[in-house]
């Protein structure tokens, strides 16, 4: 395996190496993503034409978590390394759970099971130790007369913070299931994400984006010298809201669009080509204007992960 892992580092850390984005260019499409490897080395190819896993298919769960992983190399997000725990202890897991985990999930415990990302968000991290700790709860859970969810003998809890919020997947028979989220005193968890692969691409790149989105924030809803034709910092909390709900509503579509042309191309598209198209499709839309007339920067507006000032 680790023998050509130096081409996949070629391909993804073109924005640490090169400033002409030509690498990057290429990456959105299909196609050319495939030249890029034939001309990187035969030996990649013929790697793959010798096993017995298959190159577009379960390969490519493999693929997509290694370039997360050289996505966040070199950031706060990366800075203590990352490390994935063994197949054992996912057969462990299913052995224990009576039923097969979803391969997504699978692949992810192999790349950032035993030490996920550096984020912080109380004990939701992502490992294999958070999602057994969350079993627990989603049996407390379940057990309760009032959380009535035609779904939940079809979920799969995975993940949760300090008890009063979890993360299902759906057992659907998929490789790659759609999302849920679950906030205490709800009635029911609602649907958070299309596929897992997505969620997980979402949440790293997010937690580059929210130092940003908060400077933002305080810029414009607490400084007097902007939007000064509204009177209180409420009335500019509203107006900054409802653009950024107008943003994140259109995010979630183009997530949701991206995902079904990698259904049909047989692969996952990694972070900064996501990002690249991203920026591409929300140029031309009628909510950049809106944000370019009221002073705001373009939401998610970068390829490569930003060097932040302080690391969560």
């Amino acid at each position: 395996m680790d023998g050509w892992f130096p081409m996949i580092s070629l391909c993804d850390s073109a924005c640490h190496t090169s400033s002409s984005g030509s690498l990057n260019d290429k990456l959105a499409d299909t196609e050319e993503y495939l030249k890029i490897y034939k001309c990187a080395g035969s030996l990649f190819i013929e790697y793959w034409r010798g096993s017995s896993m298959g190159f577009w298919n379960t390969n490519k769960y493999d693929l997509f978590m290694r370039r997360l992983r050289l996505f966040i190399r070199g950031t706060g997000l990366g800075k203590r390394g990352v490390q994935g725990c063994i197949p054992e202890t996912i057969k462990q897991m299913e052995i224990e759970l009576g039923k097969p985990i979803p391969l997504a999930l699978k692949t992810w415990y192999l790349y950032f099971g035993n030490k996920p990302p550096a984020w912080y968000d109380h004990d939701a991290d992502y490992s294999v130790e958070d999602f057994y700790r969350t079993q627990e709860v989603a049996q407390d859970l379940f057990a309760y007369e009032a959380f009535q969810w035609e779904r939940k003998e079809n979920i799969l809890a995975f993940s949760s913070r300090i008890g009063e919020q979890l993360m299902f997947l759906d057992f659907n028979g998929e490789e790659d299931p759609p999302v849920y989220h679950y906030w205490e005193q709800e009635p029911y968890p609602t649907l958070y994400s299309i596929a897992f692969s997505d969620h997980m691409r979402e949440e790293i790149i997010a937690w580059f984006e929210g130092p940003m989105y908060a400077r933002e924030y305080q810029r414009i809803v607490h400084e007097a010298k902007v939007w000064s034709e509204l009177q209180t910092w409420q009335e500019k909390r509203k107006r900054f809201d409802a653009l950024y709900e107008e943003a994140r509503l259109m995010r979630r579509q183009f997530t949701e669009t991206i995902h079904q042309k990698d259904q049909k191309r047989g692969f996952i598209t990694p972070p900064m080509s996501f990002q690249k198209q991203w920026i591409a499709e929300f140029s031309k839309s009628a909510t950049w204007v809106k944000f370019q007339e009221a002073g705001l920067r373009m939401p998610y507006g970068w390829v490569c992960p930003p060097q932040l000032k302080k690391s969560s």
